[in-house]
């Protein structure tokens, strides 16, 4: 059976992240795309799913009821432009540069440390 695909070619899943069609499939982060949900790839979106996925999983062994995922409103947006300078967005905000990127980077190295 394949896996049910959006227009950009994403896997769909319910709002407990399973794949559409599939019932102890998961499709999370930048994978995965709720169907009728509208959220940006981010990576703000697939750590928040983690936690999540994880309960999904115990929860799916263990027979009991999964969790819906429910994605903030707006996040922050820090993406690289290489050269040390990024871009930061949420909602009608923005900034680029140098201290943009040093920011990410600090971001980035915090939680990496995490799983360290």
């Amino acid at each position: 059976m394949a896996f049910l695909i959006d227009r950009s070619g994403f896997i769909l899943t319910d709002e407990n992240l399973l794949a559409l069609g599939f019932k102890n499939i998961f499709a999370v982060g930048d994978i995965g795309s709720i169907l009728e949900r509208k959220y940006p790839k981010s990576g703000v979106y697939a750590v928040k799913q983690g936690p999540l996925l994880f309960k999904n999983i115990q929860s799916l062994i263990k027979g009991k009821s999964l969790s819906k995922f429910q994605p903030q409103r707006r996040a922050l947006a820090l993406i690289s432009l290489g050269i040390k300078k990024a871009v930061a967005s949420r909602g009608v905000f923005y900034a680029s540069g140098a201290f943009v990127w040093f920011w990410k980077n600090l971001i980035d190295k915090r939680f990496m440390r995490r799983y360290q």
